[in-house]
């Protein structure tokens, strides 16, 4: 898609991307585009020297079955006899392309040239719309207008109903022009043109800003208001629109504007909203009425341009696919360096670090732990089941005015005998020789050390972060992308498939390691509420305890990453195994 430039020749970049990052190179045979490759350069027809400027213009496309591409363009080869379009085809995606007709003009109609007065019609679009046929174009003809633009309908091609204004300003040399229409998920209809005279967020000479309308019939755009294509950041499209829609980016899929200003495109994912534009870089250079164009694989856009109005005795048909399933900025440069297998190698590694997190050390970490246990007074509640209930009374005096906390890790224990610094050690031995009687009475210390020896098995959880760091160096072995030379000697990116044995592994290993994270936690979790509510029901109103959430959270979120995983690498391996069938 990039804009060439060089000589009066025709080039063919292609760059095709999809949700998944693997992928092989399918051979030039295929009627598939070729997937995950790119194409650069690759002259689709070269000008000769007697074409009259600009030699190439104004080129579309379209998209057959089996994924089929034609391309045409305005050729300007001398005269006579009267120039002609030429129908080229490519087979392989657009690595290759072949002339197989050319359309010649057998009519050869009044007047083009853009001046008030001069009764031209150009720059036609044609809709199908329920059987019928739908021709927008402008429209020089009528005297109170400079231009406007109107359409026309037909059932049968041969008969004509009469034309119909679809955009008039009043003021005579107010000139609209290059209708394009596009059918949203809504059932609305959407409308740009250029608006030769409108107002312009920079203000200054006579411009052609882009415009737009939506209406429920493709047939009464005249009464609708007009509004122009602003992004958020004030940049406005300018010149020779055209639009179409993909149903990827969002409920309400995204609307895509070129413009012959801008090398980027502008897209809308809120139904052509006025405050909701967002304009996107491309690698297509600026041309002239750029056309876009959806493909039958919705995740990619293609742009085809055909140069600059003249002077330009250097146009180029230039034709590319980009991705239009991503929308910011950011994610669109990083798209060709993170593949797929690195958002999963990612959250691998935010597990580990999670999961390590979540069963740290308590001397390290002492507030992450699994449960507390501490001296605090509090007015207990009476229970039948209770022979003694005044024993609380008894206790209260045995704690006294002890104010110790205890807190219970994977590996060790935490305390703070009298509120200041914590005390954390995996001996609680040696943290009861810091502690006296009266610091604490009720053996809290002994009590968080039987949790610790007989109840938190943290080993699982060591098990499985040792399964999910080997999943990462597995996943760390798939190949990278790389460049190769084609037959013709253009380089293009092959992104090959990983290893179906390394993938399996992979998916093996970190299935069983969230198997480990879901008993490790759910058991720990559950012994560590009837833990907590026992110790302080003992204490009869004078221990408190609570279960750690920051250990709970840690641990719990660890598990769904590791699902997520899980679920993506399933997912990858049978994409794979579907592709492999359909492109072997």
């Amino acid at each position: 898609m990039v804009y060439s430039g060089v000589g009066s020749e025709m080039h063919f970049n292609i760059l095709a991307t999809i949700s998944f990052c693997f992928g092989v190179v399918l051979p030039t045979s295929s009627v598939v585009l070729a997937l995950f490759s790119t194409f650069s350069n690759v002259t689709i027809f070269t000008p000769p020297s007697n074409y009259t400027d600009p030699g190439v213009l104004y080129a579309r496309t379209v998209e057959l079955q089996g994924g089929v591409l034609l391309s045409t363009w305005e050729n300007y080869s001398p005269e006579p006899p009267h120039v002609y379009f030429p129908i080229f085809k490519s087979v392989d995606g657009g690595e290759t392309w072949k002339e197989i007709a050319k359309v010649t003009d057998q009519v050869n109609g009044g007047a083009a040239i853009p001046n008030n007065g001069i009764p031209a019609i150009w720059e036609p679009f044609v809709l199908f719309h329920e059987g019928k046929i739908i021709i927008y174009y402008s429209d020089q003809r009528d005297p109170l207008y400079g231009q406007k633009l109107v359409h026309q309908v037909s059932s049968d091609l041969l008969t004509w109903k009469p034309l119909v204004d679809d955009v008039a300003y009043p003021v005579y040399t107010d000139r609209p022009g290059m209708t394009t229409v596009v059918q949203l998920p809504n059932e609305q209809y959407m409308m740009t043109y250029e608006f030769g005279g409108g107002p312009t967020v920079t203000g200054g000479d006579y411009s052609f800003p882009v415009y737009y309308r939506t209406n429920e019939s493709p047939l009464d755009f005249n009464n609708s208001i007009g509004y122009p294509v602003i992004t958020e950041a004030g940049i406005q499209p300018v010149g020779s629109p055209y639009i179409t829609w993909s149903p990827v980016g969002g409920p309400n899929g995204t609307i895509l504007v070129s413009s012959g200003g801008l090398s980027q495109v502008f897209v809308n994912q809120a139904l052509g909203a006025i405050d909701a534009w967002k304009s996107i870089p491309t690698p297509e250079g600026v041309s002239y009425t750029r056309h876009l164009r959806v493909l039958s694989n919705s995740n990619h856009l293609l742009i085809i341009g055909g140069g600059q109005l003249p002077p330009s005795t250097t146009n180029s048909i230039t034709k590319g696919e980009n991705m239009a399933t991503r929308f910011q900025i950011g994610w669109l440069r990083l798209i060709p360096f993170l593949g797929y297998h690195h958002v999963l190698m990612i959250l691998i590694a935010v597990t580990i670090i999670l999961l390590s997190g979540c069963s740290s050390s308590s001397p390290l970490i002492p507030n992450i732990f699994l449960i507390s246990l501490y001296y605090k007074s509090y007015t207990p509640v009476p229970s039948t089941a209770q022979t003694d209930f005044n024993v609380h009374t008894a206790i209260s005096n045995i704690v006294g005015q002890a104010r110790l906390a205890a807190r219970v890790g994977y590996f060790g224990i935490c305390i703070n005998p009298d509120g200041g610094a914590w005390l954390c050690s995996n001996n609680a031995t040696a943290l009861a020789n810091e502690v006296s009687v009266d610091q604490d009475p009720l053996n809290l210390l002994w009590l968080a050390s039987q949790f610790k020896d007989m109840i938190v098995f943290p080993y699982l959880i060591i098990i499985a972060i040792i399964f999910a760091f080997i999943c990462l160096l597995l996943l760390a072995t798939f190949p990278g992308w790389h460049e190769e030379d084609d037959r013709d000697g253009s380089e293009r990116e092959v992104k090959p498939f990983p290893s179906r044995p390394v993938s399996q592994i992979a998916l093996a290993i970190i299935f069983i390691a969230s198997i480990f994270i879901l008993v490790s936690v759910l058991w720990q979790h559950t012994a560590s509420v009837a833990a907590s509510i026992i110790a302080q029901d003992f204490g009869n109103g004078s221990v408190l305890s609570g279960v750690g959430t920051t250990a709970m959270v840690l641990g719990w979120f660890g598990f769904a990453l590791l699902i997520v995983v899980t679920i993506g690498l399933l997912v990858m391996i049978l994409s794979i195994r579907v592709l492999s069938e359909v492109f072997a």
